[in-house]
């Protein structure tokens, strides 16, 4: 099970390599990274059920495959609905929240990059519902 002590509040730093983004707490020691899907396993990743975004926690390497049903990105905040499912893989409680404290320029490639990255794959794992209207603060 998870700890709420063990997830950040507020999120201070973001990566991108490739078709992953990344968020990290304040130390960097805890990412949340999200994976695009663009095919590099083919059919076997298909029958695997890894044919779409991919989901990482660390510490731990935590991973599951699709499982968001909500991403808000709005002003200074990032709030995710996961499946149970999703979220007992993760070891994080379904509804997160984070405040952003992030440049302007960062917010705008977060936002770019999650609405590509969470819309990669087969369509029954995009999420039900996506906002992106991150602004200056």
């Amino acid at each position: 099970m998870y700890s709420d002590q063990s997830l950040p509040a507020e999120i201070f730093g973001i990566g991108e390599i490739d078709d992953t983004v990344f968020v990290t707490d304040e130390s960097g020691n805890w990412v949340f990274s999200f994976q695009g899907y663009f095919d590099e396993m083919g059919e076997v990743g298909d029958r695997l059920g890894m044919d779409t975004y991919c989901l990482v926690v660390d510490p731990g390497q935590r991973t599951c495959y699709g499982g968001v049903v909500e991403c808000l990105a709005v002003n200074s905040e990032l709030r995710l609905v996961l499946t149970e499912e999703a979220a007992d893989a993760l070891k994080v409680p379904p509804n997160l929240s984070f405040t952003l404290r992030l440049p302007v320029e960062e917010l705008a490639i977060l936002k770019a990059a999650l609405s590509k990255i969470l819309t990669s794959g087969r369509s029954d794992a995009i999420p039900e519902h996506l906002e992106f209207d991150i602004c200056e603060s």
